[in-house]
């Protein structure tokens, strides 16, 4: 993955949360992962095929994703079903952001969701992976990037 394509996905985040708040979100410097995965209550997953393959992951807090909610439907009571598919479609969008600027090679699952930390969930080994903190509305979450 290249500095470039990383540079996609810091836009991607950014954008997503311009537009669906107003509030502008602020992102760390990417690192590179290393050992164990990087997982907090909620984690939206795409797996990335095509020409490009491997792995995007969004991970946040429930309160995150019960704000996300709230900036996009409004105030009210949240289930637990839409917190878990708020998950999903942040990180659906934030790929499919990315997937506007890598072309039609970079082809983007559907997202799966997991709550808590999953133990069955790895990037592929032969793929460098990256960890771009993103901070919102005084939350902090992450963003996974495994992609050749």
């Amino acid at each position: 993955m290249t500095e470039q394509d990383m540079t996609v996905f810091v836009n991607s985040v950014l954008t997503y949360f311009e537009r669906i708040s107003g509030v502008a979100a602020t992102t760390g410097i990417p690192r590179k992962k290393e050992g164990d995965s990087v997982m907090l209550d909620y984690t939206g997953i795409i797996g990335i095929s095509g020409q490009r393959k491997g792995c995007v992951y969004f991970t946040t807090s429930g309160e995150m994703l019960r704000q996300v909610i709230g900036a996009v439907l409004g105030e009210g009571e949240v289930s637990e079903e839409a917190t878990q598919s708020m998950a999903g479609e942040i990180a659906n969008t934030i790929a499919g952001y990315a997937q506007e600027s890598l072309g039609e090679g970079f082809l983007i699952s559907v997202p799966v969701v997991v709550r808590g930390q999953a133990q069955d969930v790895s990037l592929p080994l032969d793929v460098s992976s990256f960890v771009l903190p993103v901070d919102w509305q005084n939350n902090r979450a992450y963003l996974v990037v495994g992609v050749q």
